[in-house]
């Protein structure tokens, strides 16, 4: 192996691993990523305090990277070439939209103090409850009637299912009444 020269990335990686006194690329990635518990508290330090802030700024975080997820399986089973891109799984978008509305109306006019169950709270459930089952039954109707394949009748149900989780956890998230609650928007 005499005859092998090594390249000039190769000698450039070892003469600044020889101005830093290390030995190997290894140890240089060692050295310049370590960090003690101090740092980690400092880094972190809303988490280990447990300031609302830091908590519903991870929330906020967590659930818009949830709906970006959903919508990418949505548009993934719309607009794949092997489904042969037909886009009427759209139409649960319409669903995305409509399945909180009941829920809001009825938290806005419902006297929370009531311990008692109340008609119209129950009424907003049942409506937001048939909004979303009517979401999860429209891809299966387009798939049995041979709209669209099946595979992306699964993108989609997979795109509801983490939509809807997003959206109940929002409402759980945001939802008490309180200075973080959704209603002081």
């Amino acid at each position: 192996m005499a005859g092998i020269k090594e390249s000039p990335v190769t000698f450039f990686i070892k003469q600044i691993l020889t101005l830093n006194g290390l030995k190997s690329l290894g140890e240089y990635l060692y050295e310049s990523v370590k960090l003690n518990i101090s740092d980690l508290r400092m880094l972190f330090k809303d988490r280990f305090t447990m300031k609302p802030a830091g908590w519903l700024r991870i929330a906020l975080i967590s659930l818009s990277f949830g709906g970006a997820i959903g919508l990418m399986f949505l548009m993934l089973g719309c607009a794949l070439p092997q489904y042969n891109s037909q886009y009427w799984p759209l139409f649960v978008l319409f669903f995305y939209i409509l399945s909180p509305i009941p829920y809001c109306i009825a938290r806005r006019l419902v006297d929370e103090t009531d311990a008692t169950s109340n008609a119209c709270k129950e009424l907003a459930i049942f409506l937001t409850t048939g909004i979303v089952v009517s979401a999860f039954g429209l891809p299966i109707v387009f798939a049995r009637a041979q709209l669209i394949l099946w595979g992306a009748c699964a993108l989609v149900l997979t795109g509801n299912t983490v939509i809807f989780a997003t959206i109940l956890g929002f409402f759980l998230v945001f939802g008490s009444n309180d200075d973080f609650s959704w209603q002081q928007w």
